[in-house]
């Protein structure tokens, strides 16, 4: 490990204001302590949702896209790849149910003779 040293010119730390600072300090490191282990126990802690909802999921999602004027192009159980004109979109639900959206490469012509 590293260790960290803060420079700090002797006439700021009087015996007021390292008193405070140091409250300051360990109270903004006890937050980010209590707030970094609800993130990391928030996102691993989010059931897995059956595969019948991941297609709910899906369903919904598609159906808000071609309402828009996009047409299935391919579908499986949790994604499906979406088209209009040239633009490619692959829309996936993960395990844990959340739904994303990626565009995919544009197509390009066959080479060939």
């Amino acid at each position: 490990m590293i260790p960290i040293a803060v420079i700090v010119p002797p006439q700021v730390l009087t015996s007021a204001t390292s008193g405070w600072l140091g409250v300051v300090v360990l109270t903004a490191l006890a937050a980010v302590t209590v707030f970094g282990v609800r993130y990391v126990r928030g996102r691993r802690d989010k059931p897995v949702l059956a595969l019948e909802e991941r297609q709910q999921k899906i369903f919904v999602a598609v159906t808000v896209w071609s309402t828009a004027g996009w047409q299935v192009v391919e579908e499986t159980d949790d994604s499906a790849v979406i088209s209009r004109d040239d633009d490619r979109v692959l829309i996936a639900v993960d395990r844990r149910g959340r739904v994303k959206s990626n565009s995919l490469p544009r197509r390009t012509a066959a080479r060939g003779a």
